[in-house]
Parts: structure tokens; sequence; C-alpha cells
């Protein structure tokens, strides 16, 4: 199998799914796997050679970002081995950029559920209009954040839109 013709051909998709860390937010699952957390066995089970074997959250992934591969023909796409999407949107779309990244919507949260729902130690993903999207890793909660071109971004003057950007 030639994969560089096949992606370049736009006959077939692929998925690489990162898996890196040791799970320390969901611990102590993560410590049964050698602190594999995509190891991390759920209560469910997948039939391999026959046989009924409990599902690992990485099996879970695959399965669940499966769904997503019909509109990225010629596409890698990158997913973290423990992130589990559930779509609000249709996941067939057309492909308008080079690059996707997946993300859930919603308004600005307050300095106090930034930190109670512990969001400092995640990225944000901002989208406001037309604008490019802009991502921060992480941030603290403060009014105005530095992007890597030196440029200055509100947190509180970016608008959800509710609806999926690329």
């Amino acid at each position: 199998m030639d994969l560089d013709n096949q992606l370049r051909d736009g006959k077939v998709s692929v998925g690489l799914y990162h898996t890196a860390g040791k799970g320390t937010r969901l611990a102590p699952l993560p410590g049964a796997e050698n602190n594999n957390k995509p190891g991390v066995k759920l209560p469910a089970t997948i039939k391999v050679d026959g046989v009924l074997v409990p599902m690992t959250i990485l099996e879970a992934v695959i399965k669940n970002t499966g769904c997503y591969a019909k509109s990225r023909p010629g596409r890698l796409s990158v997913f973290w081995g423990d992130q589990v999407f559930i779509p609000t949107v249709p996941v067939e779309y057309k492909v308008t950029h080079h690059v996707d990244i997946l993300c859930s919507l919603g308004p600005m949260l307050s300095e106090a559920d930034w930190r109670e729902k512990g969001m400092d130690k995640y990225g944000l993903i901002a989208v406001s209009g037309n604008q490019p999207n802009t991502r921060y890793d992480p941030p603290a909660h403060t009014p105005t954040q530095s992007s890597p071109n030196n440029s200055t971004h509100s947190y509180h003057s970016v608008k959800p839109t509710g609806e999926r950007r690329r």
C-alpha cells in the first residue's frame, strides 16, 4: 500500500491518535494500565478475534472519530487518544481550510467559573466574527492575551457563535 499516493489522490483519510500523558486528571484509573490513559478499560466490550474483551478509551475514540473520515479524504487527522467527541452539528462538511480543529463553543466564563471548572489547564480557541480563530495555550483568565504575532486580543470581546468553525 502506497499511503502517500493514496492520501495525495484523496482515496483515503488517515487518523493519528496522540496518546501522550499519564492521565493525572483521570487518576487513579490509568495506574491500573501503567499510567496509559488511552488504555483504561471502559464498561463496554468489543469483539477481538471472536472474543468479547473490555473496550479501551483509545478504541472508543477511534470508533467515535470514524464518523469524520468521509469528509476528510486525502487528509491526516490528529486526535488525542482520550478525546471523545459528541457531535452537535452534522459531521459531514466540505473542506475549506488546510487545517481543522474540533472544539466546543460556548460563552466566556467568569473568572470564578473558569477556575472552578479547571479551564486554566486547557487551551482556549477564540472565535470572533470573520477573524481567524486564535488558539491560546493555556490562558489565564485575564482581559487580554498576546497572540504569537504580538497583537492583543480581549477574551471579553470574543463572541461565541454557536456554530462550528474550521
